[in-house]
């Protein structure tokens, strides 16, 4: 290609080498000063982990004359039709392609890398350039198949080549899909370092996390603390009357701080079929939970508490948790808030009341099947019932065994949810303990020990 990016009619072609993605023309001198190289094949997508069941095609614009080796990649690839443009608008190759550089690596916040051409980026090399290039590539395959990812990227390049920026819809998708992406990217690191361990060249790779804009401010990596920094709090403690109080904290932070993280790995934990949130609420009647209640803001990095007054007869602790945007935490303010021993005693409320039937209720089934039991035993010498009904795996055993131990289950969680408001039920349920502890060490006590 000449100076204007005008094809001279010399076409060279070349096949991958090895696994690497290597190829070469060998010893061959190109008297052009420029040149369109077009890489297609099959690739390895590093979300999925896998090699891809389609092939791609990528593209990028070299300067021959300071290039004897070049990478294609799809930062060269979503740059290509901008740097056609901006020498077709009468710039020289370098400024333009010195400026679709900027305007690339600005626009996935990556701006403090922008000196280092894209294609001389491989993302085998280590660096946090190689990062950056796993980071991009990684955002744009996400949830994508081959086809859809040859489409995508056709849209990116058209609007680049435009613009030398994303428009609005195109930054909030990938807004979505980086968020899509944040509880995967250990997988992805992990990925390729399996990937090229597997072909023979262990390779190392950044933490990618800090190769993305999380927060939108134009600057990715300055979400999360670096070596040597902290976030401090004017204070870490709060002593609150039981009536409550409103108090403000000043927070000194290098990076942006957050009650609640932007972004977090995902959790593939299982909830419990009971939760305990539903032992802890409405355990009494006509009073709100003994809990610390408190409403939180962070503006400014002033952080500001309000705590309501607090029903216990016993002080509480709660906590507030300062996070940056990937979830890390970086600062918490502990609350102790003092009881009222003078408030009366309370009711079971409807919480307190339903749990309180449903384990009474297993017992009532464990407690029905073992008099059944007793009464094969009893009648045994005239109709020779236990033979006929009670062994080791018969129904009417696991039965007891079943209501004994959910009555427990929920007698216990009720119990524990109780002793973190007002306490005042833990003898009562001591003795629901003793009732169907007796029954199950009677039955099974020499197995349980």
């Amino acid at each position: 290609m000449d100076s204007k990016l005008q094809v001279r009619g010399d076409f060279y072609s070349s096949t991958i080498q090895d696994d690497m993605g290597n190829f070469s023309f060998g010893s061959k001198l190109f008297e052009a000063p420029y040149a369109e190289l077009t890489a297609n094949g099959y690739f390895f997508n590093e979300v999925e982990g896998e090699l891809s069941s389609g092939t791609l095609s990528l593209r990028a614009l070299v300067d021959l004359s300071d290039k004897t080796t070049v990478n294609v990649n799809v930062l060269t690839h979503l740059k290509y039709q901008r740097v056609q443009k901006l020498v077709e608008g009468g710039m020289s190759f370098k400024e333009a392609n010195t400026q679709a550089q900027k305007e690339l690596f600005t626009a996935f916040g990556l701006q403090k890398y922008e000196d280092k051409d894209a294609s001389s980026l491989s993302i085998i090399g280590g660096t946090d350039e190689s990062a950056a290039l796993i980071a991009i590539s990684s955002l744009l395959i996400v949830d994508r198949s081959e086809a859809a990812l040859t489409e995508y990227l056709a849209k990116l390049c058209k609007e680049f080549g435009d613009n030398g920026a994303f428009t609005e819809s195109t930054r909030q998708q990938m807004e979505e899909d980086r968020n899509a992406l944040a509880g995967q990217l250990s997988a992805v690191r992990n990925h390729v370092i399996d990937r090229y361990e597997e072909i023979g060249l262990p390779i190392e790779v950044k933490e990618l996390a800090y190769f993305f804009d999380w927060d939108n401010d134009g600057v990715a990596g300055n979400e999360t603390l670096q070596e040597g920094q902290t976030v401090t709090l004017e204070t870490t403690e709060l002593q609150v009357p039981n009536q409550g109080g409103n108090y403000t904290i000043k927070i000194t932070s290098p990076v942006p701080v957050y009650l609640e993280p932007l972004i977090s790995e995902d959790d593939e934990s299982y909830p419990p079929l009971i939760s305990d949130d539903y032992f802890s609420t409405n355990i009494y009647e006509g009073l709100a939970d003994a809990s610390v209640s408190l409403e939180k803001s962070l503006e400014n990095n002033v952080l500001t508490i309000n705590v309501s007054p607090l029903n216990s007869r016993t002080s509480k602790e709660a906590s507030v948790k300062v996070y940056d945007c990937m979830g890390n935490e970086v600062g918490e303010v502990k609350i102790v808030q003092e009881g009222n021993p003078d408030m009366p005693l309370p009711k079971l409320g409807e919480t307190g009341k339903t749990v309180v039937a449903g384990f009474a209720l297993e017992l009532a089934k464990a407690f029905s099947q073992w008099s059944l039991m007793e009464q094969y035993y009893h009648y045994n010498k005239e109709a020779n019932l236990v033979s006929q009904y009670i062994s080791p795996d018969a129904t009417i055993i696991s039965d007891i065994w079943n209501s004994f131990y959910r009555a427990n289950r929920m007698n216990l969680m009720f119990k524990e949810a109780e002793a973190k408001q007002l306490g005042v039920y833990q003898s009562y349920f001591d003795v629901w303990n003793a009732l169907y502890y007796y029954y199950m060490v009677v039955a099974w006590g020499m197995y349980l020990m």
